[in-house]
């Protein structure tokens, strides 16, 4: 019988050997040889197995030091402007200039690798014993499988609630078990809203069976809480939002305090904020930070900088200014940079923990799900208690409806800015985006850099991203996204 070899550095989702790009983006690296039946022989090779997971997510497409998530969903979005100093990279992506041999293949790649190593750990689960270690294992595998399709959705269909027609329209394709040669793979017949079910059982899976706690760095059943939340605000199921926001907040890692918003960007405290947290080091050769900027003799170049009209909405008591963006020289020419990703004291530039979500993240979903179910005096509580711990000497708001709304929203894009949020916000929402092309690049919004202006109504087909042309190419039954 041939023997089944664990594919944990190799799996790439097609036959590599004719897709060149994609070679390149996997590295691949067969797992020392081992047949699965001696790897999973014992608990040690299912740890191994599940710390993969999390190294799977160190990458491009996650957090990479290319294009990682924190500058993809802000590159989108209205929270930057392009730097023309910079390299020049992903100007393309910048002016929505997106097309199916520009798109983001390294986040459909990569999601798909890691369902895939889920499901090898998930098909092998039988051969320990049950208890609570097989269950903790089960757990992070079944959640780790569905936060890769949840994240697939939201970049290659429609969000639920972005218009009337998204949850009838085109899914994606569900891979729950283990298939790296996904030729045979299709869409045909999946809805968003059948996708989006199968994400939900998922989590809803893992979160019975994942440990309260587990080493800093992997899933815990507050990790599952808070992406439960994220699905179903996606979903406009705002009873379920407020439901599992309260048992994440119940969990061990906590909103940052006033005093504590800095240090979330430097990881000096691993039990604030960070509920899905990846831990990385300089030994890592990855530098999160590099996408967004670079440090050139002491100074920082950056790729792309904050809107001065994004910063004018920070208000001078609010503590998030000072963790987010950074107003410094460069060549003479003054920008405001981002700062989230500058990295750690003592360590190489722009190394710093992927946060891939935020408790903070959390408790603003539910308080915009407290307003959108008409229960105004919970969503105000919500707000004003976040705010407390943002603004020195804050003085309680009073808002109520589309003000109390539109505050809550407003908090949210400030919270989240570099983080990857903006696009899905705008996406979800259906508002479209509006660039006016009249803001520059430098500090006080004028510069060298003229950009034309960017439109993009909510019903553009791009707020749905391509399928990367190389996996068409290969699999002739995968179905490509309208417009493309």
């Amino acid at each position: 019988m041939e023997m089944k070899r664990i594919a944990f550095f190799a799996v790439c989702l097609f036959s590599l050997a004719s897709i060149s790009g994609c070679q390149k983006q996997l590295d691949l690296k067969p797992h020392e040889g081992l047949p699965e039946e001696q790897l999973f022989k014992d608990v040690r090779g299912f740890e191994y197995a599940v710390r993969s997971l999390y190294t799977g997510m160190k990458n491009n497409g996650f957090a990479g030091q290319d294009n990682g998530i924190p500058l993809m969903g802000d590159l989108l979005s209205d929270n930057l402007m392009f730097n023309p100093a910079g390299r020049q990279s992903k100007s393309d992506y910048f002016k929505w200039q997106l097309s199916s041999l520009i798109s983001y293949d390294n986040n459909y790649y990569y999601c798909y690798r890691l369902a895939s190593r889920a499901n090898v750990i998930l098909r092998n689960i039988d051969r320990i014993p049950a208890g609570e270690e097989r269950d903790n294992f089960e757990g992070q595998a079944l959640a780790m499988r569905g936060l890769a399709h949840l994240e697939l959705l939201r970049w290659f269909a429609k969000i639920p609630t972005q218009s009337s027609d998204a949850p009838s329209s085109l899914g994606i394709f569900y891979q729950d078990a283990f298939n790296p040669d996904l030729k045979e793979a299709s869409r045909a017949g999946t809805t968003v809203s059948s996708s989006y079910q199968r994400v939900v059982a998922d989590l809803l899976a893992a979160a019975d069976k994942i440990a309260e706690s587990n080493p800093d760095g992997y899933l815990t059943k507050q990790s599952v809480y808070a992406l439960l939340t994220r699905a179903y605000l996606y979903m406009g199921d705002y009873a379920k939002v407020v439901e599992f926001a309260d048992k994440a907040e119940a969990g061990a890692v906590k909103m940052a305090k006033k005093d504590q918003v800095k240090g979330i960007w430097v990881d000096a405290n691993r039990k604030v904020s960070a509920v899905i947290r990846i831990l990385i080091q300089s030994k890592d050769r990855i530098a999160i930070g590099n996408p967004y900027s670079q440090s050139v003799k002491g100074k920082i170049k950056s790729e792309f900088v904050c809107r001065k009209s994004f910063r004018d909405l920070f208000q001078a008591t609010d503590v998030r200014a000072a963790a987010s963006f950074v107003e410094s020289p460069f060549n003479e020419k003054m920008y405001i940079h981002v700062a989230k990703y500058l990295g750690r004291a003592g360590e190489n530039a722009n190394v710093s923990d992927y946060k891939y979500m935020r408790i903070e993240e959390v408790i603003l979903s539910k308080a915009e799900a407290y307003a959108r179910l008409g229960q105004d005096a919970q969503a105000l509580n919500v707000l004003n208690t976040f705010r407390a711990e943002r603004y020195e000497g804050f003085t309680p708001g009073s808002e109520s409806g589309q003000a109390l709304l539109d505050a809550i929203l407003l908090e949210r894009r400030l919270e989240l800015a570099f983080e990857g949020d903006r696009f899905f916000t705008l996406k979800r929402l259906g508002l479209g985006l509006e660039r006016d092309g009249v803001e520059r690049e430098l500090a006080d919004g004028t510069g060298s850099f003229a950009l034309a202006a960017v439109s993009v109504p909510a019903t553009d087909h791009r707020w749905v991203l391509a399928i990367p042309q190389d996996a068409i190419n290969l699999n002739k039954s995968m179905e490509q996204n309208p417009g493309y």
